[in-house]
């Protein structure tokens, strides 16, 4: 499953340039890590010898992305992405406005982990530097509406 029709931006003469910082998935639905990526807590040294049986790797918070490109990319169109569990609507929409916010974002798309996948909830809430929040309610409302912001620009 893909999270925006990459193609359909693209045939509409926006040039789109991606960073990925990191994705797993659960079941067929996609679970972002966001800009926090994890780290190795302590990387080995050299090469790791074969057949010596398991190998526990702790992963650590590493730094925030978005905070050290925030004044390479000043100017730029900035979308975000927040993906919460267990919080109601309004926390959600709260939460992606306090991101616009801090990191000085152009909009965020928003959802919440249990509702991905569920036909009967909306695929996503876009919310924009101005305040306002929309409803996505598919896939193709949340291609046209990452399409239509970064047409429009900062």
């Amino acid at each position: 499953m893909q999270l925006f029709d990459l193609g359909r931006i693209a045939a509409a003469g926006t040039l789109v340039v991606g960073l990925v910082v990191g994705c797993f998935q659960i079941g067929s639905e996609p679970l972002d890590v966001g800009m926090a990526p994890r780290v190795v807590e302590a990387p080995a040294e050299g090469k790791l010898a074969s057949q010596q049986g398991p190998l526990q790797v702790n992963l650590v918070e590493g730094a925030k992305h978005i905070q050290e490109l925030k004044e390479k990319v000043r100017g730029s169109t900035r979308i975000g992405f927040k993906l919460e569990t267990g919080i109601k609507q309004r926390d959600l929409i709260h939460r992606a406005t306090a991101q616009i916010e801090h990191s000085e974002m152009t909009a965020v798309v928003a959802n919440r982990l249990e509702d991905l996948g569920d036909q009967s909830k909306p695929r996503g809430y876009l919310v924009d530097k101005q305040g306002s929040h929309f409803v996505l309610e598919t896939q193709d409302d949340l291609n046209d509406a990452l399409r239509t912001i970064i047409e429009r620009g900062d």
